[in-house]
C-alpha cells in the first residue's frame, strides 16, 4: 500500500548546474534571486509580489505571472520546516484544495557540490563559474509530495524550463 493518496506520489526532477550551491541556495529564499528564475520559460514572479522569512518556521510567499496574460496566476505560501545553508531546504505548501490536493504539499530542495568524478562536466552549462574550477558544478534535486500523477509530466517541463533560467541568471 502506498504511504501517498491513490492517483498520488513522490515527484522528482534532478538539474545540473555551474551555479554554486550558495547561489542555488539563495535562489530559493532570497527574492531578488527568486523573481530572478524561478518560474518556467512564459511565466514571472513580480518581486513585488515575493515575501520570504529564511529561518525555519519562517516563509516563503510569491506568485507566478503568465507573461502574456497577467491574469493567469499561481500563487505559492509555504512554511520553511528545515534548512541546512547551503545544502537542504523543506517547506510545507498550503494545499490548493480547489485543485483536489487532499493534504499539504511537501517540497525538499537537495544541493550538493559535484566534482569532475561526480560527473560535474555534463549538463552544468558552457563552463565553470569564476573562481570556482573548471571542474565545478552542483547538482539540484527537487522532490514535492503528494502530488498528483497526472501533473508528473507538465511538472517535469515546468522545472525544466525554469532551471534554464536558473543556468542563465546564476550559472557560468
Amino acid at each position: 500500500m502506498s504511504e501517498y493518496p491513490e492517483g498520488f506520489g513522490l515527484f522528482v526532477v534532478e538539474h545540473t548546474t555551474s551555479a554554486s550551491a550558495e547561489d542555488v541556495y539563495a535562489a530559493f529564499l532570497e527574492p531578488e534571486k527568486i523573481a530572478a528564475w524561478f518560474g518556467p520559460v512564459g511565466w514571472h514572479v513580480p518581486l513585488d509580489t515575493i515575501s520570504s522569512d529564511p529561518r525555519v518556521g519562517g516563509h516563503y510567499e510569491f506568485t507566478m505571472v503568465k507573461d502574456d496574460d497577467e491574469t493567469q496566476t499561481s500563487p505559492a505560501v509555504a512554511t520553511l520546516e528545515e534548512l541546512r545553508e547551503p545544502f537542504y531546504i523543506r517547506s510545507t505548501e498550503r494545499a490548493h484544495r480547489e485543485l483536489g490536493f487532499p493534504e499539504d504539499l511537501t517540497m525538499e530542495v537537495r544541493i550538493e557540490r559535484l566534482s569532475a568524478e561526480d560527473g560535474a562536466g555534463e549538463g552544468a552549462g558552457e563552463g565553470a563559474r569564476e573562481g570556482r574550477g573548471a571542474d565545478a558544478a552542483t547538482r539540484l534535486t527537487v522532490k514535492q509530495w503528494p502530488l498528483p500523477e497526472v501533473v508528473f509530466e507538465p511538472a517535469t517541463e515546468g522545472w525544466r524550463s525554469s532551471f534554464t533560467k536558473l543556468d542563465a541568471a546564476f550559472g557560468a
